[in-house]
C-alpha cells in the first residue's frame, strides 16, 4: 500500500525559474537559479540553499516567496517586491520564524508572518518553516486543503491512536487564513504521523514535507484528470 505514496513523491514536479522575477536586475547575485525539473532532488536543494542563506539576507526569503507564487503571475512579482520593500531586519525575521518552529502556536506564527506579509493568509508564510525544518513542518495551501476536504475521512488515524484532520475548511475560492488555525495544526500533526508510518513501511526516510509533496502531486493529478490516489495507511498501523 505505501507504494502509492512513494510513486506520488517521486512524481512531484514544481519547476520554477527565479530569473523571471521582474526585479531580479536590482538584486545582483540573487534570483539566478533555474529549478528546471522541479523534482524532489532539485526542490530539496533549493530548501538547503534557503537554510544556508536566510540568516544574513532578505533576498533568500523573497526567492522563496517568488518560488511559492510562481504559478500566479503577476502576484509572484508584486508580493516578492513587497517583501523586499519591507523595512525589517532579517535577523528579526529569522528569530521569529525559529520561535514558531520551536513553539508552533498561532500567536508565534502570526508574529512571524506579520513581519513579511500584511494579511493573515497562511500559505506563503507557512513555506518558511517547511523549508527551515522539513522533517517536522509541511506547507499548507489551497490545493492541500482541497485534498484534505475530499480525503480526510478516509485517512483518519484516530481509531489507531493517531491524529485526524480537523476543522477542514471548504474554501470555495478562498484561501487558508489564520482563522483556520485548528486545521493547520491538525495538518501538521497528521503529516508528522504519516511520515513516521511511511518511514517504517518503506525503509525510506520520510519528512512531513515529503508527505505534503506527495499529497500535492496527487491533488494536482486529480485536477488534471489523472488518477493518482493515495492509499489510506490506518489499516497498516494495526496490521504492522
Amino acid at each position: 500500500m505505501p507504494h502509492t505514496w512513494t510513486r506520488a513523491l517521486d512524481a512531484y514536479r514544481y519547476p520554477v525559474d527565479l530569473r523571471e522575477f521582474s526585479g531580479a536586475p536590482d538584486h545582483a547575485g540573487w534570483f539566478d537559479l533555474n529549478i528546471d525539473r522541479g523534482d524532489p532532488i532539485q526542490t530539496m536543494a533549493f530548501e538547503t540553499r534557503f537554510r544556508r542563506q536566510a540568516r544574513r539576507r532578505l533576498e533568500p526569503w523573497a526567492e522563496v516567496v517568488f518560488w511559492k507564487l510562481y504559478t500566479m503571475p503577476p502576484a509572484r512579482n508584486n508580493t516578492t517586491r513587497a517583501v523586499l520593500a519591507h523595512d525589517v531586519a532579517v535577523a528579526e525575521v529569522w528569530s521569529l520564524c525559529m520561535e514558531y518552529v520551536e513553539n508552533p502556536r498561532r500567536q508565534s506564527f502570526s508574529a512571524f508572518r506579520a513581519k513579511l506579509f500584511d494579511t493573515p493568509r497562511v500559505a506563503t508564510a507557512a513555506t518558511f518553516p517547511a523549508f527551515l525544518c522539513p522533517e517536522s513542518f509541511p506547507m499548507v495551501d489551497t490545493q492541500i486543503t482541497r485534498w484534505a476536504w475530499d480525503n480526510g475521512a478516509s485517512h483518519d488515524y484516530s481509531a489507531v491512536g493517531g491524529p485526524a484532520l480537523a476543522c477542514i475548511p471548504d474554501l470555495q475560492g478562498e484561501q487558508v487564513m489564520e482563522s483556520h488555525w485548528p486545521f493547520v495544526e491538525s495538518w501538521i500533526r497528521w503529516c508528522r504521523f504519516t511520515a513516521r508510518r511511511l518511514t517504517e513501511l518503506t525503509g525510506r526516510a520520510w519528512r512531513a514535507r515529503d508527505v505534503e509533496m506527495a499529497v500535492f502531486t496527487a491533488q494536482r493529478a486529480k485536477r488534471e484528470g489523472r488518477d493518482m490516489p493515495l492509499t489510506p495507511l490506518a489499516k497498516t498501523c494495526t496490521d504492522g
